[in-house]
């Protein structure tokens, strides 16, 4: 049980991480392409 939900906190985590890294990242990308 511990073992899932510690694999669930780090899914999060890894999911919130790429979402704020990946968003700004095409951002910044589409005004340097225009």
């Amino acid at each position: 049980m511990q073992v899932t939900g510690r694999i669930d906190d780090r899914v999060l985590w890894t999911n919130l991480f790429l979402l704020f890294w990946l968003v700004p990242d095409r951002r910044i990308k589409r005004p340097l392409e225009d």
